[in-house]
């Protein structure tokens, strides 16, 4: 059978109610309402849910407020090679401001696996996640907002290989407003250009660089080492034009 309807149901005046009612209470196992054995759908829907109304709260809406295990909404695409298990395409220009395409909430206090989960665990290359914001000038890609009551932890935690790269920037500068506690090492190469670059012309008491030692028996606190090609360059430079300066250089 070609085009035509199997199943209509015409209540183009009512206003309140349900049009459909399935009532399945003692229902444990099996399925309410199944649509199967489609093999050649191409561009239809196997279910299509269309609301024209600006003012509409919920056109869709799962309660499963008792479920305190399992998954609410399941979507297997085992066979995806490209396209996407799920879509969502909203806004446009200016349209969407205070508004978001995916919103998650809770008032759990203590979430021990996360509220958003992403779990790739066979994914050996590639990207489990990518942002592209390519027109943005002065937005934010993401934006991760603490609270001044933070006692410990950490707002982004991240877990790598020991002695390889978690954290990668391949262009673009870092600007930290706070302060940066470094445990472990801290590697810099390069071939050009200041690789360490303290600018603080506004700052006129304190300490530029602070290094502690104080239970060092051996060893050095500062240390230039391996060059064999220093002409006019300097392995130290320290220089003031200050015609006060009473201990410019201290030991």
């Amino acid at each position: 059978r070609r085009g035509g309807r199997v199943f209509h149901v015409l209540a183009n005046n009512q206003t309140h109610g349900i049009l459909v009612d399935v009532d399945a209470d003692a229902l444990s196992e099996g399925t309410a309402l199944e649509i199967i054995g489609n093999k050649d759908l191409t561009s239809g829907n196997l279910l299509h849910l269309e609301t024209s109304s600006a003012v509409a709260q919920h056109p869709v809406l799962v309660e499963a407020k008792s479920l305190t295990s399992g998954n609410i909404i399941e979507i297997a695409a085992d066979g995806l090679t490209s396209g996407a298990a799920m879509y969502i395409k909203g806004g446009n220009g200016a349209t969407l401001d205070t508004g978001s395409l995916v919103k998650l909430e809770t008032g759990s206090t203590q979430p021990e696996k996360g509220i958003l989960q992403l779990v790739a665990d066979s994914a050996t290359s590639g990207k489990v996640m990518s942002i592209s914001g390519s027109s943005i000038t002065d937005g934010t890609l993401l934006d991760i907002l603490g609270s001044d009551s933070q006692q410990s932890g950490a707002l982004v935690n991240i877990t790598g290989a020991a002695d390889k790269v978690a954290l990668k920037i391949n262009s673009g500068n870092l600007g930290i407003d706070g302060n940066i506690d470094v445990s472990g090492h801290l590697n810099i190469t390069g071939t050009f250009g200041n690789r360490i670059n303290v600018l603080a012309d506004s700052q006129t008491e304190g300490t530029m660089i602070d290094v502690n030692i104080q239970n060092m028996t051996d060893g050095n606190a500062i240390e230039v080492t391996g060059n064999t090609a220093l002409r006019y360059g300097k392995l130290v430079h320290l220089e003031t034009t200050s015609a006060a300066a009473q201990s410019p250089f201290i030991i």
